[in-house]
């Protein structure tokens, strides 16, 4: 049986356990200063192929880190992943998909940039 099915077969409330119990674990690693080891945590929780807020979670800790290009990637895997499980991978579509990917980290690493220079003027607080 695959991972992926194991976690289908969770019940809801098990599951909502296990992605809090995820995202706590790699919020502690990062906090710890041990981003090699949040980076572990956030691999090994995206092969079981989370709902869309887990993948951000992990392209907003990359761009907090400045690597636009990880993100990048995560966020292709994340459209590759998609297809696969709705089965509806073609070129056309893809090739459409992975265009707007740079878009969306560029929004991103916007969005982080403002937040974080609200936060340095006290905007937050």
């Amino acid at each position: 049986m695959t991972t992926f099915r194991c976690h289908q077969i969770c019940s809801g409330h098990a599951s909502y356990r296990f992605v809090i119990l995820r995202y706590k674990y790699a919020y502690m690693e990062e906090m710890l200063g041990n981003v090699a080891g949040c980076r572990q945590v956030f691999e090994r929780w995206m092969e079981w192929e989370p709902d869309e807020q887990a993948w951000h979670s992990y392209i907003n800790f990359e761009l907090r880190y400045k690597e636009v290009d990880r993100a990048r990637n995560i966020y292709e895997k994340y459209i590759l992943g998609w297809f696969k499980l709705t089965g509806c991978l073609t070129r056309e579509v893809l090739q459409t998909q992975l265009s707007s990917a740079s878009h969306f980290v560029c929004r991103l690493t916007w969005v982080t940039r403002t937040v974080a220079r609200k936060f340095s003027m006290g905007g937050f607080l």
